[in-house]
């Protein structure tokens, strides 16, 4: 099976993977994914896993976080103007034995509230270079 998750640069650089599917989404989270990485994904409906690969103690800005949670907003089946999004790092997410394909579970996280029609995420999708 091969395997190419849609790809994106935020406005540092940082990469963002998303996955397109729920047998992607596993793959992606739990094979390729390292323990720095940050995991995104709405709060309360499915949608493709995000993730934002950062090296080992790296920071990653606000504004690059804010890109990564758009981009999961935008990849949920969500069709409401505000969306929660729930981040963490990889190492807090886990699959529970006998959960469906492309479902896991969170530990510790954070989450940030995305206006899907705000301007400035709508020029942030724009600005992101799909590599």
């Amino acid at each position: 099976m091969t395997y190419k998750p849609k790809t994106f640069i935020t406005s540092s650089g940082f990469k963002v993977l998303v996955g397109r599917n729920a047998n992607e989404n596993d793959l992606l989270t739990l094979k390729m994914s390292r323990k720095a990485d940050l995991f995104f994904h709405t709060s309360d409906v499915s949608g493709s896993h995000v993730v934002l690969i950062v090296d080992q103690n790296q920071s990653v800005p606000r504004l690059d976080i804010s890109e990564a949670a758009f981009l999961a907003a935008k990849h949920s089946k969500s069709n409401k103007k505000i969306i929660k999004i729930d981040y963490t790092e990889i190492s807090n997410v886990f699959k529970p034995k006998k959960a469906p394909v492309g479902e896991v579970e969170i530990t510790t996280y954070k989450s940030i509230k995305i206006d899907t029609t705000d301007e400035q995420f709508l020029n942030i999708r724009k600005q992101l270079n799909r590599s």
